[in-house]
């Protein structure tokens, strides 16, 4: 996000550990260290939130991590253009975000 000049970003996350992690370190002190590296990454973004989402609810980015880590697809979907299937998957959350 830093590199793309994003200074105000809304992290959704699956796993409600690491949230807690980072947003009450002292309440999760079995994850104090994930939390401590997750918040030197995000500081350097100048405001950010973390918050805990079902992957139901964030499907598209769950899709975009089981391609890299399933199917080996190593490009960046950002720097380059995106495969057909996530250009779907981007469209259809599009229509549901107007309707919204």
């Amino acid at each position: 996000m830093n590199s793309h000049k994003a200074q105000k970003v809304c992290f959704e996350l699956e796993d409600y550990e690491l949230v807690g992690s980072v947003n009450k370190p002292k309440a999760w002190p079995a994850f104090r260290a994930y939390g401590e590296e997750l918040r030197d990454v995000l500081n350097k973004v100048t405001d950010w939130k973390v918050s805990s989402v079902k992957r139901v609810a964030n499907k598209d980015a769950f899709m975009i991590v089981r391609s890299v880590t399933k199917e080996r697809r190593y490009q960046s979907y950002v720097a380059q253009d995106s495969p057909s299937w996530l250009r779907s998957l981007l469209g259809k959350e599009d229509t549901r975000s107007i309707r919204v």
